[in-house]
C-alpha cells in the first residue's frame, strides 16, 4: 500500500493533520494501537482546552469549528494572575481581540476530528495495530505493521503523544522536563459568575487555575506533589469543595464540584528536533507543554499547520516534500513559534513551584513589576492570544539557523 503520508497516533493531532492533508490533495494512513471503538466515542477526560484565535481558524478550515455547540463554547476575555490567596496580581487583557481565547472540552476535539477523519476517503485508519519495523531510504520509509500490512510513503509522522514511541525508535531525543507534581482536573460550580476572567493562583507548593466555562462553572486545575494530590482526592466532595474555596479567598463564593476528577503527571517534553530522515514529529511528540498556560493543543495545531505550509510549496516547486531541507524548515519555524513561550513556561513554573523565602519574594516582585511593564504584558499577549493582528509579532528574535540545518544529505 502506498500513501503520501504515514501517521503514527490518531489523537487530535494525527486526525486533523491527515484531515488537512486530504484536503489538499494528499493520501494518508493513520496508525493506532487504540481500537476503533476508544477513537470514536471518546469520554469526557476533565481537560477543557484554551484554544486562540489561530486555532479557531486552522480548526475553521478543516470544518470543525463549525461542528461545535455553540453551548459548548466559552471564551476568555480576560486573565487573572494571583501570587497567593490574596496578595498581588497581574491582569492581562486584549487591546486588539474580542478575546483572550476560546474553551473547547478536550474530548468535543477528539470526537469532531474523529469524525472528519472517517468522513474522508483519501484517509485510511489502521486501529488495534502498531509500527513494528521503519525502513528509510532517500525518496521513500516503508514501515511494517503489527498486523502484517505493509506501508510506504514519502513522510512518516509521530502524533503519538509527548511520550513517542514512534520519536524514540528513531533516535530522535527530547528534553523531558518533570515537574515532580499532578495535576487534578474537574468541573465545579461557583456561587458567583467568573464573567469569562480566567484565574490562575500561585500559593505556597500548589498552583490553582480556574478557566471559565458556561455559566457559573469552571474548569479547575490544581497543582500540588503527587502524596498530596493523593490527600486531596482523598478527601470527601464537602471537603475538597471547602478546600478550593479557602484557596480562592471565597471570590466565588460556594463551591461546587460536578462529576469526576481526573489525575495527570505534570511532564513537559521538547523534541531536540523535530525532524529526520523522512520523519517529523508534530503535536505533543514535538512540544508538550506544562498545562499551566493550557496552550498545549494550540502549539499541536500550529505544527500542523507549519508543517503543511512547508509540504505544499515544496510541491509548488516541484521539492521532494519529505526531503531534509523541507523538513529543516519546517522545524525552524515551528521552534521559533513554541521556544520562547516553552522556556518562560517552565522558568515561571521552577520560580512558583520553588518554595524558599528568596523565590516567595522574587515572584511576589515578578508579578508585582509585570504588571506595571506595558511591554511585558503585550509580549505575553501575543504569544497568548495568536491572533496574527499583534504589533508585537514581527519583533520577536527569529533563533539563528544552525549550521547542520543549510545544508542536508540523509541517506538514512
Amino acid at each position: 500500500m502506498t500513501y503520501d503520508f504515514v501517521v503514527c497516533g490518531a489523537g487530535p493531532a494525527g486526525l486533523t493533520f491527515a484531515a488537512l492533508a486530504c484536503l489538499n490533495g494528499f493520501k494518508t494512513a493513520i496508525i493506532e494501537k487504540q481500537t476503533e471503538e476508544a477513537i470514536a466515542d471518546p469520554q469526557y477526560d476533565g481537560r477543557d482546552i484554551a484554544l486562540t484565535h489561530k486555532s479557531k481558524e486552522i480548526l475553521s478550515e478543516l470544518g470543525i469549528w463549525e461542528k461545535f455547540n455553540p453551548a459548548t463554547i466559552s471564551t476568555i476575555d480576560k486573565a487573572i494572575v494571583n501570587n497567593g490567596e490574596n496578595q498581588g496580581k497581574m491582569a492581562l487583557s486584549s487591546s486588539h481581540a474580542p478575546n483572550l481565547a476560546y474553551v473547547v472540552s478536550n474530548h468535543l476535539i477528539r470526537q469532531h476530528a474523529y469524525d472528519l477523519a472517517r468522513s474522508l476517503a483519501d484517509i485510511s485508519l489502521f486501529f488495534d495495530n502498531e509500527i513494528i519495523d521503519v525502513e528509510r531510504t532517500n525518496n521513500k520509509v516503508k514501515v511494517a505493521l503489527k498486523s502484517g500490512e505493509s506501508i510506504e510513503a514519502s513522510l512518516l509522522i509521530a502524533a503519538d503523544s509527548r511520550f513517542s514511541t514512534l520519536r524514540k525508535r528513531l533516535g530522535v531525543s527530547a528534553s523531558m522536563l518533570d515537574f515532580g507534581k499532578t495535576m487534578v482536573v474537574c468541573r465545579m460550580k461557583h456561587e458567583f459568575g467568573h464573567n469569562n476572567v480566567a484565574n490562575e493562583c500561585f500559593g505556597n507548593g500548589y498552583t490553582l487555575a480556574l478557566l471559565p466555562l458556561v455559566g457559573p462553572v469552571s474548569s479547575a486545575v490544581i497543582t500540588m506533589k503527587p502524596w498530596q494530590i493523593d490527600e486531596l482526592l482523598a478527601k470527601s466532595d464537602a471537603d475538597f469543595n471547602a478546600w478550593v474555596k479557602g484557596k480562592l479567598g471565597n471570590r466565588f463564593g460556594k463551591m461546587e464540584v460536578i462529576g469526576e476528577k481526573f489525575a495527570y503527571p505534570l511532564v513537559g517534553v521538547y523534541a531536540n528536533r523535530f525532524f529526520a530522515p523522512r520523519f517529523a514529529a508534530i503535536g505533543d511528540a514535538a512540544v508538550g507543554m506544562h498545562p499551566v498556560t493550557a496552550h498545549g493543543f494550540n502549539f499541536g495545531l500550529l505544527s500542523i499547520k507549519t508543517l503543511m505550509d512547508s509540504i505544499l510549496l515544496a510541491k509548488k516547486h516541484g521539492i521532494d516534500m519529505g526531503s531534509a531541507n523541507v523538513l529543516a524548515q519546517y522545524d525552524r519555524k515551528h521552534r521559533n513559534d513554541t521556544l520562547p513561550l516553552y522556556l518562560m513556561t517552565a522558568g515561571i513554573v521552577g520560580l512558583y513551584t520553588n518554595e524558599t523565602i528568596q523565590a516567595r519574594i522574587a515572584r511576589r516582585a515578578l508579578i508585582e513589576i509585570a504588571d506595571k511593564m506595558a511591554p511585558i504584558k503585550a509580549l505575553m499577549m501575543n504569544k497568548l492570544v495568536d491572533d496574527g493582528n499583534s504589533h508585537f509579532s514581527n519583533k520577536l528574535p527569529s533563533l539563528p539557523k544552525l549550521p547542520f540545518l543549510r545544508s542536508h544529505n540523509f541517506t538514512n
